[in-house]
């Protein structure tokens, strides 16, 4: 069920999150900024964390992407241990 902040806000975040997966898997895909992946992927994370994936059906897929796109930034970066806890979360 959805929480306090009604359905648009909740669509606004899920937009955002979306948008920012699609530019972390461009950039990683090309290698390029590693560390704004890094820092884009863990905002969507944590803007995704209250919402519902019953309400959001594909949520999960989306958290998924961003997780394994961070991961592997993480790899880029040689930051073993995030690569490893990203990809596990994935």
């Amino acid at each position: 069920p959805l929480a306090a902040g009604g359905i648009c806000g909740h669509l606004t975040v899920l937009g955002a999150a979306a948008e920012i997966a699609v530019q972390c898997r461009e950039r990683v895909g090309v290698g390029f900024a590693p560390k704004i992946v890094r820092d884009h992927a863990m905002k969507a994370i944590v803007g995704l964390k209250p919402l519902d994936n019953t309400s959001f059906p594909g949520l999960d897929s989306l958290r998924a992407h961003i997780h394994l796109s961070s991961a592997q930034a993480a790899l880029e970066l040689e930051m073993w241990s995030d690569a490893k806890e990203d990809s596990e979360a994935a």
